[in-house]
C-alpha cells in the first residue's frame, strides 16, 4: 500500500475473526484469559491479500500474513516492500504493530480499542516525518473478505491528501 510516506503501516491483511478457530495459547508470560481473547483476534489476518490502493500502487500489492509465535507477521510487496510484526501487549493494553520496510524505515503504530479490525490507529514512531509534518491517524475496518484502510497524508508540496486501500482475501 502506498499512503504518502508510508505511514500507513497497519493495514496488515485483516480480515474477520473465523467462529471457529481454535484458540492457540500464547507463551506469553503473564497473559491471562483476556490477554489470550485479545491476541486471538489477530488470526483472522492470516493469509494472502491482494490490495487495490489510492493512489495507485505501481507494482502489485500482496500482503501475506502468518502466525510466528506470539507475533503476527505481515510480508508486503508492492511499491514500499516490508514487514510487520502485530501483536497483542498486555502489560499496555493495546496492539502494535512494528513495521521495517525493505528502504531501513521503521514505523510503530497502535491502538487501544479492543477490536483491532475495526480501530483507528496512530502511528507513535517515529511522531513526524522527515519534513516534520506529524503522522494523521487512520481507520481500518474489516468484514469476512475485505480490509478497508483510509488515512491522509502531507505529499511533497505540504498539501494534505487522502490515500485508501481494499485488500480481498485470495487464501
Amino acid at each position: 500500500m502506498n499512503f504518502g510516506l508510508r505511514n500507513f503501516a497497519m493495514c496488515l491483511g485483516v480480515a474477520a475473526i473465523p467462529a471457529a478457530a481454535a484458540a492457540q495459547l500464547s507463551t506469553a508470560p503473564g497473559y491471562k484469559a483476556f490477554d489470550q481473547q485479545q491476541q486471538a483476534k489477530l488470526r483472522g489476518w492470516v493469509g494472502t491479500w491482494r490490495c487495490v490502493d489510492n493512489p495507485p500502487s505501481k507494482k502489485p500489492d500482496i500482503e501475506t500474513t502468518k502466525q510466528d509465535g506470539n507475533f503476527f507477521v505481515t510480508r508486503e510487496s508492492g511499491d514500499n516492500p516490508n514487514t510487520e510484526y502485530t501483536r497483542w501487549s498486555y502489560s499496555y493494553k493495546m496492539f502494535y504493530t512494528v513495521e521495517l520496510d525493505d528502504q531501513g524505515g521503521t514505523t510503530v503504530s497502535s491502538t487501544k480499542s479492543l477490536d483491532p479490525l475495526n480501530a483507528s490507529w496512530v502511528t507513535v514512531f517515529p511522531s513526524r516525518y522527515p519534513n516534520g509534518r506529524a503522522f494523521l491517524p487512520y481507520a481500518v475496518s474489516t468484514n469476512a473478505t475485505t480490509i478497508t484502510s483510509k488515512g491522509q497524508y502531507y505529499d511533497d508540496k505540504g498539501n494534505l491528501k487522502t490515500s485508501s486501500s481494499v485488500c480481498t482475501k485470495t487464501s
